[in-house]
């Protein structure tokens, strides 16, 4: 093999060596650099060899050669300190997800609940106004109590007899929030007069509290007007 030659293998290896990588010909790769090598010096000395092909031959070497691996080695994974590390981290990323989520849940109870009862005084006024009757007994009053940290309201409702008006049935006990008792109101009586549907009220907003943490907070507002809605937070509500 004459010089020529020798550089146009060489050349030739460089040009498949990125195809004979993907085919994972690591062994022909190999043997091939290392017959031209010795080949080459077979028949010339390192003084004749060109100075600026030993890069190539190099190059190539390295790249066919299969590398010996450590079975022991853990170069791709990852050390004991890095998984507890990441562990770590996502249970500090839970625990602040579910403190949010908690205090989120307690939040949208205490709107619900407001909500619950915006309803309930609307239904009451709106049956005022409509004239309902009790078993073919005239309602003249509608009436809405709740005790001072209580998770429950009572609706009940009297006749229009003189002087003093009588109670219709049994007063109806209704839990708020689906009885989960998460929750509790302050004291109000609020009463609506038919066929008009005038508001009597002890007080003009009801406040709903969250037992697990008393700064979570919704109302409910009562104004002379007949207007009737929840707001989240105590804000007076303006009337």
């Amino acid at each position: 093999m004459d010089i020529d030659d020798f550089v146009h293998n060489w050349r030739a290896c460089e040009r498949g060596a990125h195809n004979i990588k993907k085919e994972n010909d690591e062994e022909s790769g190999a043997i091939c650099a290392i017959f031209d090598i010795r080949s080459f010096f077979g028949n010339y000395s390192s003084a004749n060899f060109p100075s600026d092909e030993i890069p190539v031959s190099l190059f190539l070497i390295q790249f066919f050669m299969p590398q010996k691996k450590n079975p022991h080695s853990f170069k791709n994974g990852f050390s004991l300190v890095e998984l507890i590390a990441a562990i770590a981290l996502m249970a500090i990323m839970a625990a602040v997800l579910l403190v949010n989520q908690n205090k989120n849940r307690m939040q949208a109870e205490v709107e619900s609940s407001a909500r619950q009862i915006a309803a309930q005084l609307r239904a009451l006024q709106n049956e005022a106004l409509n004239g309902k009757q009790i078993e073919s007994t005239p309602v003249c009053d509608f009436k809405f109590d709740t005790a001072n940290n209580d998770t429950k309201y009572t609706i009940s409702y009297n006749d229009c007899s003189s002087p003093a008006h009588s109670a219709i049935g049994t007063p109806l006990e209704i839990e708020l929030n689906s009885g989960k008792k998460n929750v509790t109101m302050g004291v109000a009586s609020i009463l609506f007069s038919a066929p008009l549907g005038q508001i009597s009220a002890s007080t003009s907003q009801i406040v709903i509290t969250s037992k697990n943490d008393a700064s979570k907070k919704a109302s409910v507002c009562i104004c002379n007007s007949g207007n009737i809605f929840d707001q989240k937070g105590t804000t007076a509500c303006g009337c």
